[in-house]
């Protein structure tokens, strides 16, 4: 066989060569459109090598022959690159099943008819070799149907990945204009050769295998800049790569175009398996996380793995905006939290401990509190002797100071732990007041001091408030200006004041103490500190009372602060928001039957009382206070008894302990509530339970009213009072 050795056919072979060296590079990058674009050079070098060949025979039936293999890379090469365009774009959820069956079918058909054409000559009409140049050998043709089809087809193809191009230029981020641009160039490499081969003006042979190799190598280059990060390549690689965060780019059409090492080993996944994927498919294992790349919620917190190999992750999503304003993607960062998570969930686990121990702890000393405070009361309302009342005195003044204690380590402990609650509810400035001093009126005559109460006149008679707070704050304020003014007197003035938060109870409490040196002021709110150490031993105290007083203030969103002069004594001011309300309304008392001042409650209000109580000094000291007041109690020692005896007698009150065997106070409070009696017994909680949350969880099971334990006798018995039905009062 008689062959030739054109010099087209060496351009062609270096064109092959270079086609396959590029496919080889780009078939192993992790990108979109790294394997369409493989495709496309690989059908460029097969066109490029056979047209090598067929230039290289001298013989019109084998150089017919080799276009036949020739066109193999002919018709896949503009499907190839119409794929990689929409690929590479983000616009391949365009073709549908229907469209890449088309794509298929119309090269298969046209491959077909090139293999066939020898019987029907619908691909060439003439094709005849004819002398070019230098003596050269080349096969001239005159298109035939089928021919003209293969030409509409691939035009067709090259034009519809050209608009789209031309589309993602316009309207893609500015980042990707370059490549973008390199592509819209090298598009038109095919056309211009080809258009000039088919009106006769190329130099006798087809250049259009070198215009597709053009259009291959501008597609190789755009697909090596299509990673956002691989623009700056050195800072991606010593930074992002680096990093413990977890790390995907995802583009406009939620796909990842960059995923660092760490996201690899979070999720167990090559490179190759993530680039390109969608989120949705990636994270669909993973809806939290998805949620919040889609920006419709997820949970602060997510978890990835699962057993021993579970890791916490705060997702942090962040759209990339170009200069225009347009979102063009999303930058994904997984932050390890893991043992953030295990540190707050220790704190938590701590501070419950901490609140059950001190529960336990308030459960346990409250109980025998409760038979001192309650012992000592009965006794001094017995005949006694000056000495042994003096010593009855001290024992309660020793009970309650050990009570007040214990009451300030549980309100420190509760703000602290964040679970002190506010109230806003109506109370009168003046009343609350008053009643506060009133109770440490004794304490101030005791020492003999004045103890004063000064109310503006500007004061609103009602007003909107925590008038708990209030109360213990000034309580706390008034018993430390008690303790530190040896002569004189304590004043608690009280104005109105208006700031730019609104209405504000203005409370001042002056003494004329011992006063405060200035260097010691800061020790003063700090929890567990006094003045100096010497303080302690003479005055005593925990140091707790102000620093209570100060956050109670915090809380109440007001403040507080200290004037004071050594010698001279101290003004500590109270500043608290309170809203306004309207006057209320007079009440008209309802008529009860007159009773002699020296009426025992029993003889005014007769009951029939069910003590339940499962410890013996609190039975001994409930039953006597009762004994006083009139009644003689039936007695239960758990919630079973209590439930049987109900069931037997009808009660009007039932005195509920919470903690007791076999059956506590709250489960058989919810059994009475379901039993079917004549009439439901008012159910009184009568406990040592007296941490934040325990009275709404008593009133929350049934019960009606709600005592802590130590119980004085006036408490016992304003709420038996409480608990009768008024004559025209549901049960």
């Amino acid at each position: 066989m008689e062959w030739q050795l054109h010099p087209y056919s060496l351009a062609l072979f270096g064109t092959a060569a270079i086609a396959l060296a590029v496919a080889n590079t780009v078939r192993q990058r992790a990108a979109p459109g790294a394997r369409t674009c493989a495709v496309l050079m690989l059908a460029i070098a097969w066109w490029s090598a056979g047209y090598a060949i067929e230039l290289l025979f001298t013989t019109r039936a084998a150089q017919l022959a080799a276009v036949k293999v020739e066109y193999i890379g002919i018709l896949i090469a503009p499907v190839a690159w119409l794929l990689f365009t929409m690929r590479i774009t983000g616009r391949d959820g365009w073709v549908n099943r229907r469209a890449y069956a088309v794509l298929i079918a119309i090269p298969a058909t046209l491959y077909f008819l090139v293999l066939s054409d020898g019987w029907h000559h619908l691909l060439y009409r003439r094709a005849e070799l004819a002398t070019v140049g230098a003596g050269w050998q080349v096969l001239q043709v005159s298109y035939g149907p089928a021919g003209w089809l293969n030409v509409a087809f691939a035009y067709s193809c090259l034009l519809l990945g050209t608009l789209t191009i031309v589309w993602a230029f316009w309207s893609g981020p500015r980042v990707y204009r370059r490549q973008v641009g390199a592509l819209l160039v090298s598009a038109f490499a095919p056309w211009l050769v080809n258009a000039l081969y088919m009106i006769g003006i190329s130099p006798g042979v087809d250049l259009t295998p070198l215009g597709f190799t053009l259009t291959g190598l501008g597609a190789a280059w755009a697909l090596r800049h299509t990673q956002l990060l691989d623009l700056a390549p050195v800072a991606r690689d010593r930074i992002v790569e680096n990093l413990a965060d977890a790390i995907a780019v995802l583009d406009a059409q939620m796909r990842v175009v960059d995923a660092n090492p760490a996201l690899r080993r979070v999720l167990g996944r090559s490179e190759a398996d993530l680039i390109g994927q969608s989120a949705a498919a990636l994270f669909a294992d993973h809806p939290a996380l998805l949620a919040r790349i889609e920006g419709v919620g997820g949970s602060d917190v997510i978890t990835l793995g699962s057993g021993a190999t579970a890791r916490a992750y705060d997702p942090q999503v962040t759209p990339l905006i170009e200069r225009g304003g347009r979102t063009v993607g999303r930058l994904v960062v997984l932050h390890d939290v893991t043992e953030l998570e295990r540190a707050r969930d220790a704190a938590e686990d701590l501070a419950r401990v901490k609140s059950e121990f001190l529960a336990t702890v308030s459960h346990e000393i409250r109980t025998p509190m409760n038979g001192v405070v309650g012992m000592t009361a009965l006794l001094l309302e017995t005949p006694l002797s000056v000495e042994q009342r003096d010593s009855v005195e001290t024992i309660r003044a020793s009970g309650e100071s050990l009570l007040a204690i214990i009451n300030d380590i549980l309100d420190f402990s509760k703000i602290e732990s964040g679970r002190m609650e506010v109230e806003r509810t109506p109370f009168a400035p003046r009343a609350a007041l008053a009643h506060a001093l009133d109770l440490l009126r004794p304490q101030a005559a005791q020492r003999g001091l004045a103890l004063t109460l000064d109310v503006a006149d500007d004061v609103p008679a009602r007003c909107a408030g925590d008038a708990a707070r209030v109360r213990q704050i000034v309580v706390n304020l008034v018993g430390n200006a008690i303790k530190f003014t040896p002569a004189g007197s304590v004043i608690v003035r009280v104005e109105s004041a208006v700031d730019g938060a609104g209405r504000a109870l203005h409370i001042a409490v002056c003494d004329t103490g011992i006063g405060i040196p200035a260097e010691r002021m800061d020790r003063l709110f700090q929890p567990f500190s006094q003045v100096d150490a010497s303080t302690a031993r003479h005055y005593g105290g925990t140091g707790l009372g102000l620093a209570i007083s100060k956050q109670l203030a915090e809380l109440l969103g007001g403040a507080m602060w200290v004037e004071s002069v050594v010698g001279r004594g101290s003004t500590f001011h109270l500043r608290v928001p309170v809203g306004e309300v309207a006057a209320a309304p007079a009440v008209v008392p309802r008529s009860r039957p007159a009773a002699p001042p020296d009426a025992r409650l029993a003889d005014r209000l007769p009951l029939r009382i069910l003590l339940a109580e499962d410890n013996q000094v609190n039975q001994k000291v409930a039953l006597r206070m009762l004994d006083r007041l009139g009644y003689r109690a039936d007695l239960a020692g758990n919630g079973l008894e209590a439930l049987a005896a109900v069931r037997r007698t009808v009660y009007d009150v039932v005195l509920m302990d919470m903690q007791m065997p076999e059956m506590d106070g709250l489960e058989a409070t919810r059994r009475i509530r379901h039993e079917p009696l004549d009439a439901q017994p008012r159910i009184i909680a009568m406990t040592a339970n007296a941490m934040e949350g325990d009275r709404a969880t008593c009133l929350a099971a049934g019960m009606d009213d709600y005592l802590a334990k130590p119980v004085r006798m006036e408490d016992l018995s304003a709420a038996l009072e409480q608990m009768v039905k008024l004559p025209d009062a549901g049960c």
